[in-house]
């Protein structure tokens, strides 16, 4: 008789905290790049964000264009946006994740998760594109815009900083004890190794 481990998989399939910290670093590069030529076009096409009148050498004040600040914190966050929720949704996981070897699954239980039968090409089913918006949501993308929005309020970047910086480590602590982050268990989603026959 073939037991549910033979059927569906290894019993451990969820992949490891360092393969996911590892593919967050190359998806945070290639996010950066994006968002860099993002930020340039608009910088081409609407002139920069921050000037500095360089006529007075005394006078070192800088003056930014609050509306283009916003402008590029849009572009940035659309970057980072578009690129996990469209990834996560349409190909079941970023390019970082797809090189490590790991995919994001819809969540289907404890024992479902934990047997999940993850072969290439088989589909036991992608995030839908709320449930993507929410994992990137969860793993504090607005975060990022709200710090870059408040740039002209040091006490509240400070303040919006110092929230990133414990949501961060929430999710990193909630990831290594349990192996689902605080953003897996809110879009109802699993982190898996994809297994390859």
């Amino acid at each position: 008789m073939e037991s549910a481990s033979t059927r569906d998989g290894p019993r451990n399939s969820r992949a490891s905290f360092g393969r996911r910290a590892a593919a967050f670093v190359i998806d945070s590069l290639l996010v950066l790049a994006i968002g860099f030529v993002g930020l340039a076009i608009l910088t081409v096409a609407l002139g920069p964000s921050a000037a500095m009148d360089l006529s007075d050498p005394a006078d070192t004040r800088v003056s930014v264009d609050s509306s283009r600040a916003t402008a590029n914190a849009i572009v940035v966050a659309a970057s980072s946006a578009g690129y996990f929720v469209l990834s996560w949704q349409r190909a079941g996981g970023t390019p970082g994740q797809r090189a490590l070897g790991i995919r994001v699954t819809r969540w289907r239980g404890r024992e479902r998760a934990a047997t999940a039968v993850n072969r290439a090409g088989d589909d036991p089913g992608r995030l839908s594109f709320l449930r993507a918006a929410v994992r990137w949501a969860a793993m504090g993308g607005p975060l990022g815009i709200a710090s870059a929005l408040a740039l002209d309020a040091p006490l509240v970047f400070a303040a919006i900083s110092a929230i990133s910086f414990v949501w961060l480590a929430a999710l990193v602590v909630s990831t290594l004890v349990t192996g689902r982050g605080l953003h897996d268990r809110l879009s109802a989603s699993a982190v898996v190794r994809q297994v390859r026959e």
